[in-house]
């Protein structure tokens, strides 16, 4: 089922659809596209598509505006599973891992505007882009790692590249991470 309502839902979203939420999340049309973002045929929610790691689609999350933020909600019953997977290619010897599909789309179009040179250099060309080399995924939450990604990221370099928005307080008033790291 959720194969066919993603497969529907891409053909039913417009250009026009596509580019105002581009234009809220200050994202490219192309990219949302590339990571599969629609409206859904249904009830004309946002959508965005997560895999497994075989990348095959294992849950469409329905994307809500609200207290001020875009959340991604989980199908229920479907398990929790990362966004991008599908665009992740053999020659990808370092894989991103970022926390919230905005973010690793955001960080997907830094990768293919830019190469390396002696410094970061902007390029129009995706050719000559960090992408050539380097892929990003996108996890629900910080805490939502699935190990089932393990053996997809299993020969790459892998770096975490998490949110720390939610601080704590220990006891003398200082900032620390959850479980004290």
């Amino acid at each position: 089922f959720l194969s066919s309502l993603l497969r529907e839902s891409l053909l039913k979203t417009t250009d026009a659809d596509l580019k105002e939420l581009a234009d809220d999340r200050g994202l490219q049309v192309q990219t949302l596209k590339d990571w599969r973002v629609c409206k859904s045929l249904i009830t004309n929610d946002w959508l965005i598509p997560g895999y497994n790691s075989s990348k095959n689609l294992a849950n469409l999350y329905k994307v809500v505006h609200m207290e001020g933020k875009w959340r991604a909600m989980c199908t229920p019953g479907c398990k929790l599973h990362a966004f991008g997977v599908h665009l992740l290619l053999p020659r990808h010897t370092t894989i991103d891992v970022c926390e919230g599909p905005w973010d690793g789309m955001a960080h997907y179009e830094v990768l293919r505007s830019v190469r390396q040179g002696e410094k970061m250099v902007r390029t129009t060309n995706v050719e000559q882009s960090l992408y050539m080399s380097r892929g990003v995924i996108a996890i629900p939450g910080a805490e939502t790692f699935q190990s089932d990604l393990c053996p997809l990221l299993s020969g790459s370099r892998t770096n975490l590249l998490l949110d720390n928005d939610h601080p704590k307080l220990d006891k003398d008033g200082e900032l620390r991470m959850k479980d004290g790291e």
